[in-house]
């Protein structure tokens, strides 16, 4: 679930509509995004033995402190990558996604058994509670660390972050 969370929580949660406190340290995704504008693929637990990641993240700007988020991440061996679509918005210092906004897909057929669970998976996600992330920077990279929503985001609300210029191997998430 460590894995799966930064992608498919991040995409299923909805926007934090009230100011939401964030630790020392937090810079806003805008400056995040400003810093790495060169290197648009934000890598989840980049690992350099394989040079691979266990998901990422590509965000185009919408206007002023909306960006519409796009995520992969491979859960197994046996079904096809996933790709999420959403709405993440500003909030103060904060970044909050858009549960309403999530489309899930397979990159290629996955099968209809599959596809249908994937579909119970999107109804599921689009009514969870509002989750919000505060962004810091870490000496390789950043790192993003759940601040308020769905019980802090499950059992593990901190993901580390590596920005590319081009996608790295996607490893199945563990």
């Amino acid at each position: 679930m460590k894995y799966v969370f930064p992608f498919v929580g991040v995409a299923a949660l909805s926007a934090c509509m009230t100011p939401v406190a964030v630790p020392t340290g937090t810079i806003p995704f805008s400056q995040v995004l400003a810093e790495t504008a060169d290197r648009p693929y934000e890598c989840v637990d980049y690992e350099e033995r394989t040079n691979s990641c266990a998901g990422y993240s590509t965000h185009e700007a919408q206007g002023e402190g909306r960006y519409i988020a796009t995520s992969v991440v491979r859960l197994s061996e046996e079904i096809p990558t996933i790709q999420a679509t959403y709405v993440v918005v500003e909030q103060g210092l904060a970044i909050c996604s858009v549960a309403s906004s999530t489309v899930l897909q397979f990159t290629r057929d996955a099968g209809l058994n599959a596809e249908l669970r994937l579909a119970t998976l999107e109804r599921e996600i689009r009514e969870l509670e509002d989750v919000c992330y505060a962004y810091s920077r870490t000496a390789g990279g950043y790192r993003s660390q759940v601040v308020s929503g769905s019980d802090r985001a499950l059992e593990d609300p901190i993901s580390d972050y590596r920005y590319f210029s081009s996608r790295k191997l996607l490893r199945v998430a563990e």
